[in-house]
């Protein structure tokens, strides 16, 4: 099972997909499996390109982290070669390919497991390495922006899913008609 986010983490499961990590920490580099679940489709058996930029996001995202650095994404850039299956295995595979200060230049490639040669997407992202204060001085500027960020303690449990939480098929249709 994959380690999960903070935002999956309540859960129990990864609500993107992904199961298992592999970090080779000679290589700087990482391999995940995952599966689009059918609810982050963006056509007929079509994964969202939301849910590739979310997988990409995550896996080379958290790369560093799995080295040992604590990091946040500046810049994220997705090509979309092929669309990306639902339900079917992906393998996700990201590697740091350069370094400048506190950036790292990671790159990533999206493929079926069956067919692990031929992408279907890949990615370039700029991680930033952050010291602990960072979400502390985050929620600082939202209150000095008359905003709150809950703290982890203040946010209530996450309840699964539903069936009555999934919207109705129509929702969205009427989102850009002007009434």
């Amino acid at each position: 099972m994959a380690e999960l986010c903070g935002g999956c983490r309540p859960t129990g499961s990864c609500r993107l997909g992904i199961r298992t990590w592999v970090v080779d920490e000679r290589t700087a580099s990482v391999s995940a499996t995952a599966t689009c679940p059918a609810s982050h489709a963006g056509g007929p058996q079509i994964a969202h390109g939301g849910w590739t930029a979310a997988v990409f996001d995550d896996v080379l995202g958290r790369l560093p982290n799995l080295l040992g650095e604590r990091a946040v994404t500046a810049e994220l850039h997705v090509h979309f070669r092929r669309p990306v299956p639902t339900e079917l295995p992906v393998v996700v595979r990201a590697a740091v390919v350069g370094r400048d200060g506190r950036n790292s230049r990671v790159v990533g490639d999206l493929a079926l497991a069956a067919a692990p040669d031929i992408p279907l997407a890949t990615a370039e992202a700029v991680l930033t390495a952050v010291d602990d204060g960072h979400v502390d001085r985050h929620r600082a500027w939202l209150a000095e922006q008359g905003l709150r960020s809950p703290a982890p303690a203040d946010r209530p449990a996450a309840r699964p899913r539903t069936p009555r939480d999934e919207p109705p098929e129509w929702a969205g249709l009427l989102d850009d008609w002007e009434l």
